[in-house]
């Protein structure tokens, strides 16, 4: 099945599921991978026919700079060629995980999903949407272990 195909079958399973009222605002995470930016193109497509407005926000984490900064100007770049509202946070994860003891993977969890929990009130979005792969599934499983 091409990537087309696969696309086509999740907007139509995405419309017919009927979650959002038309003039719904979402607001989508976007890391920059492919995941996230599939995603976030099909809930643009998906908007088209169900009248949502997307918004997309990105999580600069600042663990891997320069890339990091990289990956949030493509995010950006991305958002404005297809004319999405593009929202950003930065987060200072080590500084955080250090004062409170936590691991950085858990206070860039904690603090990615605080942040976008305020851009989702800032641009008055009913839900906040995250892509994940099968890995990502894999891990949250393990984690709540």
């Amino acid at each position: 099945m091409s990537a087309n195909d696969v696309g086509r079958r999740l907007m139509s399973m995405l419309i017919k599921q009927e979650l959002f009222p038309a003039g719904s605002i979402l607001l989508a995470a976007c890391s920059g991978g492919a995941d996230s930016l599939a995603m976030t193109d099909l809930l643009r497509e998906a908007s088209r026919v169900e009248g949502w407005r997307v918004f997309v926000c990105h999580v600069q984490h600042h663990l891997r700079d320069p890339e990091a900064e990289e990956d949030a100007l493509f995010v950006e770049a991305f958002c404005r060629a297809r004319n999405l509202p593009f929202l950003r946070s930065d987060i200072d994860v080590r500084s955080y995980a250090a004062s409170e003891r936590l691991s950085v993977e858990e206070a860039a969890r904690l603090l990615r999903y605080k942040a976008l929990e305020e851009k989702r009130l800032e641009c008055g979005a009913l839900a906040i949407i995250t892509g994940h792969h099968q890995e990502d599934q894999a891990e949250t499983v393990l984690l709540n272990l």
